[in-house]
């Protein structure tokens, strides 16, 4: 005797057949292979408004230890409250601090963030002295008076005395060094940390007494004189100033280094232009620097100092705000940095005059800059490098993005594939049910035949 399905179990089964399995998988996989062409066309995309990858030829990072200073304790040893405590000067304190700071190098101001005593720090310290005990502070004025002095027989020699700026404010220092200084003539730096509040009479004016933050360091360097704005760049002044590092061989066969000392000024000049006149340049006009033009500049650097370029959209390897070492355009801080780019077999190094912090690693960015010099530097795969320096005037940050007649493509084909993928879900389940039906009622009909007499 035939058997017939249940139809209520057939109704209500959930699964597919084997046929529609296949067909199901195979639409998968479909749908699987549009979505991976779709992100293999967004990457392709993407990467031709982008550096891709760059060389890996990352430049040594430097760290450094900040010796650690006790405020508390340095607080607790000054009594500058008032006028009267102001006239002394309390030994153990001064030893306290002079202890540490003969630890700091001018790399730990840089990392401390050492501040110009500008007239509104001034202010505060005077007003709050005990709040910003051990404050790191750069200095500079004239070099008014240095008196040396021993303050026990075994005791080592320093220096204190008075430097005044060219507003006539004064700071008093305790230093060990003062070397080759003669008062009422150098202007000089002082790098240090806020003691407390000093006062002094007057020596030129008897009866007047000056109150005035007192500052210890280690040594007083040469300084210089503000400079004017740099409004054109002077490429012969360069081009006579400038020499390049060059990689040499040891008897060994390893890498050596020759390293020239740069004059300051010839670099400190560019980046005062690139601070007060390098936006007059038509920098359109400017070549736009590549693989080829890159190699040129490093083989034969003479020919390029002083010439600007643009770059292409590159990325950055490194990059920070530093401490900038005594200049007459008065930088106190500037950006330093490293730019690779895939195209490039070498990395670019670049200072740029604006102290930008908003800028982070894997960056990629637009910069337009004047080539300085040939720069020797660590590398961290191949030892000792060559790598062109230049000045970048204008950096800024660019955002890849891909077109958006490819993004809305693949949109639009993702959404199709998916719905396309719904509908044969729907259409099988529909059938399903169809089936189901058609089944019922064929059965329903038979059972009526039966159960007919005439049958």
């Amino acid at each position: 005797m035939r058997k017939f399905k249940d139809p209520a179990a057939y109704a209500q089964q959930t699964g597919f057949t084997s046929g529609e399995k296949k067909r199901l998988i195979g639409l998968s996989v479909a749908l699987l292979l549009v979505l991976l062409a779709i992100g293999w066309g967004w990457f392709k995309t993407r990467a031709v408004t982008s550096p891709g990858t760059m060389p890996a030829e990352v430049p040594l990072q430097e760290s450094i230890a900040i010796p650690a200073l006790d405020t508390a304790k340095l607080d607790a040893q000054v009594r500058d409250a008032t006028a009267e405590q102001r006239v002394l000067l309390d030994d153990e304190a001064l030893d306290f601090l002079l202890t540490h700071v003969r630890r700091l190098t001018p790399r730990h101001y840089e990392a401390l963030g050492a501040r110009v005593l500008d007239d509104e720090l001034r202010e505060r310290l005077l007003e709050e002295p005990s709040a910003a005990r051990g404050t790191p502070l750069t200095v500079r004025g004239w070099l008014h008076s240095a008196e040396a002095r021993r303050r026990s027989p075994t005791a080592a020699l320093e220096y204190a005395g008075r430097l005044v700026d060219d507003d006539g404010h004064v700071t008093y220092f305790v230093t060990d060094d003062v070397p080759d200084l003669m008062p009422g003539v150098d202007f000089v730096r002082l790098d240090g940390r806020f003691l407390g509040v000093f006062s002094e009479e007057d020596p030129e004016a008897p009866g007047r007494w000056i109150e005035a933050p007192l500052v210890v360091g280690t040594k007083l360097i040469q300084s210089r004189l503000a400079s004017a704005p740099v409004n054109t760049l002077n490429v012969a002044y360069l081009q006579q100033q400038i020499e390049h590092d060059h990689v040499t061989r040891t008897e060994s066969g390893m890498p050596g280094i020759a390293t020239y000392d740069q004059p300051s000024d010839a670099i400190w000049h560019v980046m005062a232009w690139g601070r007060d006149g390098a936006d007059a340049l038509d920098w359109n006009a400017a070549p736009e620097i590549d693989a080829e033009t890159l190699q040129a500049v490093s083989e034969t650097p003479d020919r390029f100092v002083g010439q600007a370029f643009r770059f292409p959209i590159s990325r950055l390897q490194g990059v920070r705000v530093r401490r900038a070492p005594e200049n007459a355009p008065r930088f106190e801080e500037y950006t330093e940095g490293w730019l690779g780019n895939s195209t490039w077999k070498n990395v670019v190094h670049f200072w740029s005059p604006i102290p930008d912090r908003e800028l982070e690693l894997a960056d990629y960015v637009r910069a337009q800059g004047v080539f300085v010099r040939n720069f020797a530097y660590d590398s961290a795969k191949h030892g000792v490098r060559i790598a062109p320096l230049f000045v970048i005037t204008h950096l800024e940050s660019f955002e890849p993005v891909s077109a958006p007649i490819y993004r809305n493509m693949a949109i639009a084909i993702s959404v199709g594939a998916i719905l396309l993928t719904l509908l044969f879900i729907g259409l099988v389940r529909r059938d399903r049910k169809r089936a189901a039906r058609s089944e019922q009622e064929l059965i329903e009909r038979r059972r009526a035949r039966r159960a007919s007499p005439t049958s």
